[in-house]
């Protein structure tokens, strides 16, 4: 997968959101990490997140199920509900690409048959 560029970020959501209740470098630490989460397809182990981002950080965040833990990987949920939505996109891509390539190869055919 080609590095994703940019992610959704509503600014109401982060006013709005528990992550506004926790001080500036909570917040500083928690957007930083989003990028690297986001440029890691929102595939992280708790390790991997934990190197990232101080001790401090890391507790708050989960204590707040801001980021969420699920065995050893982790989750931010508004992340990994755009890369699903792309994922889901990507594939239905392919699938028309493949489809188009097909049928293309299926005129080829039918043409070169015809000159005969």
């Amino acid at each position: 997968m080609d590095k994703l560029q940019w992610f959704k970020f509503r600014p109401s959501d982060w006013i709005m959101g528990r992550i506004s209740k926790t001080n500036k470098t909570t917040q500083a630490e928690f957007l930083t990490f989003c990028c690297t989460y986001w440029n890691k397809q929102c595939d992280m182990t708790t390790t991997q997140a934990k190197f990232e981002m101080s001790k401090a950080v890391w507790k708050k965040l989960t204590e707040l199920e801001i980021i969420k833990v699920n065995g050893e990987q982790i989750h931010i949920e508004f992340l990994d509900e755009q890369m699903v939505s792309i994922d889901d996109m990507r594939q239905k891509a392919s699938l028309a690409g493949k489809a188009s390539a097909k049928k293309r190869n299926e005129l080829v055919q039918l043409s070169q048959d015809l000159e005969w």
